[in-house]
């Protein structure tokens, strides 16, 4: 039994027939050591990828397969890499966690783009990635009952595809509550608020899921609820919470 129910099936084939113009591959990750979602998430995958010709699903295992793990930058699993045109293109596109819930939707809008061979970006924003001369790494911490972090992921995911500096990961923070929980790397920090996107230091307890308050401009003191600190952008004034992280 597929895990798309046939009615979503049916609207996703439409999407997808109407946005792929070129193949898109799902490198997805597993592994068997302490890989709870790994299994459900290979037939998720295996599943969507049935629903058009020109997407296709390639499971490799990271312990098996170290070159490419080590080629696509994935050191943990369940990690889904977005892979676009003959070639299969890397465009720094990451998925790591099980894409459910809303998260699917935003697994959806990742294909769509990469098929599509096209990102809508404001001048201002594509001026900002122009100027960049150094690696970016964007995480955004999600969970798959966070309607809010649909916009935050899709925009980390713009700005990797248009920019080969960067790469954006869209991180379930529930498998992986430990990232969400690192530190400040002591690394200068990106917050350019016209991208909407920022790295470098986090206030790690919040980012994790833990209660805080928001830092964004005219939010000082108020509270982060528990549910929204999963998608707090690391920004050198802080965690904002998810309502206002586009600030």
């Amino acid at each position: 039994m597929s895990l798309i129910k046939e009615q979503d099936a049916q609207e996703i084939r439409q999407q997808l027939a109407a946005s792929i113009t070129q193949p898109v591959q799902l490198a997805l990750f597993v592994s068997a050591q302490s890989c709870e979602y790994c299994e459900i998430t290979r037939e998720l995958v295996a599943a969507l990828c049935a629903l058009h010709d020109d997407l296709t699903l390639a499971v490799y295992d990271l312990q098996a397969d170290p070159e490419r793990a080590t080629l696509l930058g994935v050191d943990k699993a369940p990690a889904l890499v977005v892979l676009g045109g003959p070639e299969h293109t890397d465009y720094g596109v990451r998925f790591y966690g099980i894409p459910s819930g809303y998260e699917f939707a935003s697994l959806l809008e990742a294909i769509r783009m990469v098929g599509s061979d096209n990102v809508e970006l404001q001048p201002a924003t594509r001026a900002f990635l122009a100027k960049l001369t150094e690696p970016l790494h964007l995480q955004v911490f999600v969970t798959p009952s966070c309607p809010h972090c649909l916009r935050a992921v899709a925009l980390a995911h713009r700005l990797a595809y248009a920019s080969p500096y960067i790469t954006a990961d869209a991180v379930e923070v529930t498998e992986f509550p430990e990232l969400g929980a690192l530190p400040c790397d002591g690394r200068a920090a990106h917050d350019d608020r016209r991208a909407g996107v920022g790295r470098g230091c986090a206030a790690g307890r919040a980012a994790a899921g833990q209660a805080g308050r928001c830092t964004a401009d005219g939010h000082a003191g108020r509270l982060i609820a528990r549910g929204h600190t999963m998608n707090a952008a690391r920004t050198m004034s802080g965690v904002h919470c998810v309502r206002c992280w586009r600030h």
